[in-house]
């Protein structure tokens, strides 16, 4: 099972149709209150789903999530015929959009924007991160490259390159943390990328708290085989940094 997705939402193909597509993408679902209310939400490891029909929905919505930061994703009803408005989408990126579905999306681009929503809540939310440059060697079987990460975390890094690999492809990394013996050496999953001028404007908010692993074209990795020992050693190198610039 790939997560539970926590579904808002009372039209017909919302509550059968979807959540027959979500399942069949290795969701589990669960069917929430008619409110907008995260606070469960907020502390468990679902993702929010939420159908909108019109402006008063979102008006609704985002009196509720502006305040939390939970990743989310918006299912865009068949009420919804307008374009949602330039000051809205502000807005709802800043309190954690991760991407708007509709009746007619793909179930693989709905499984990739999902899984973005989970990366978000499940690694790099709940795990300590830190915005830190190391140069990164990434080895495929296709080719290898040396660039830079962006972000750091025990899970996972954010790595900036003009080539990213596809969503889902593994590789491998080899990097190293300075004052740590070592080299750090694991295979790793890409779990989104961000091509230049694709998805730029995804939390672009200056005010949103997950600003910072998209503001380059890159790739989001989780570490894969990682040695414990070895994400001990990263918690302690970002407990270490971020003490020594508080």
């Amino acid at each position: 099972m790939n997560g539970r997705v926590r579904m808002r939402g009372s039209s017909e193909f919302f509550t059968v149709r979807l959540t027959e597509r979500l399942n069949d993408c290795g969701y589990d679902v669960v069917l929430g209150p008619a409110d907008y209310s995260t606070e469960e939400l907020a502390k468990s490891e679902e993702v929010g789903l939420f159908e909108v029909n019109g402006h008063s929905d979102i008006t609704v919505m985002l009196n509720l999530l502006e305040e939390t930061a939970t990743p989310f994703v918006l299912f865009k009803g068949p009420g919804y015929t307008e374009p949602v408005k330039k000051v809205d989408v502000a807005r709802l990126k800043g309190a954690g959009l991760m991407g708007v579905i509709t009746a007619q999306t793909s179930v693989e681009e709905m499984a990739f924007v999902i899984n973005r929503a989970f990366f978000y809540n499940k690694v790099v939310k709940r795990n300590p991160r830190l915005p830190v440059t190391l140069s990164v060697t990434v080895s495929t079987p296709e080719r290898s490259m040396v660039t830079n990460s962006a972000q750091l975390s025990r899970d996972g890094m954010f790595i900036i390159t003009l080539h990213p690999c596809a969503a889902n492809a593994t590789c491998d990394l080899e990097f190293s943390l300075p004052g740590v013996k070592g080299k750090f050496k694991t295979q790793a999953r890409i779990i989104y990328n961000i091509e230049v001028n694709k998805d730029l404007s995804i939390i672009s908010n200056p005010n949103d708290p997950f600003r910072r692993l998209v503001t380059h074209p890159g790739m989001a990795v989780f570490f894969v085989d990682l040695e414990e020992s070895k994400r001990k050693a990263i918690d302690l190198f970002i407990d270490g940094t971020e003490g020594s610039t508080a």
